[in-house]
């Protein structure tokens, strides 16, 4: 089983699905547009789950979500946006445009606890998230958790790679 935490639109669950077809795959968006989109893209996959979440370190926590008029860039945080890559909001997209954000909604928070209390231990969690990346290393409890590197394992054999977005 795969965690694809921040899938976007879920061009790793995509590598994933080519590798290993039968692969049980649970993909976590917090961007309620993009969720749309997974969940539309994966309906006659009966191996993807898709959750509309916001990892952190808290559950059932209503989150302000930063959504911009560029479906891909979405964030939980301000600092990520004043100070990522996405500064002034130029996008990599043809034609170069300028992004706008808009006001926050809420999103539901989840731990990666209670998704692993739900699902199960993960053979791989990929995270790649752009906003509060303290707060998903913190909702996974740190017996299950040693980080070194950006690479933690969960349990013996459960390897996690963290991308966080700067």
């Amino acid at each position: 089983m795969i965690f694809d935490v921040g899938a976007n639109r879920g061009l790793f669950t995509d590598a994933c699905i080519m590798n290993n077809p039968t692969d049980k795959i649970i993909v976590i968006e917090a961007n309620p547009n993009l969720f749309d989109y997974l969940v539309e893209k994966y309906k006659n996959n009966d191996h993807i789950e898709v959750i509309n979440s916001l990892i952190s370190n808290e559950n059932d926590v209503l989150i302000p979500f930063y959504l911009s008029n560029v479906d891909v860039i979405s964030t939980a945080s301000i600092d990520w946006i004043t100070n990522s890559r996405f500064v002034n909001c130029q996008t990599w997209c043809e034609p170069l445009e300028m992004c706008t954000w808009y006001e926050p909604i809420q999103v539901k928070s989840r731990s990666l606890d209670s998704i692993i209390d739900q699902y199960g231990i993960p053979e791989l969690i990929k995270v790649d998230v752009g906003y509060l990346n303290g707060n998903v290393r913190h909702g996974i409890s740190e017996l299950r958790l040693h980080a070194k590197d950006g690479f933690a394992h969960l349990h013996p054999g459960v390897e996690c790679c963290v991308n966080f977005c700067r």
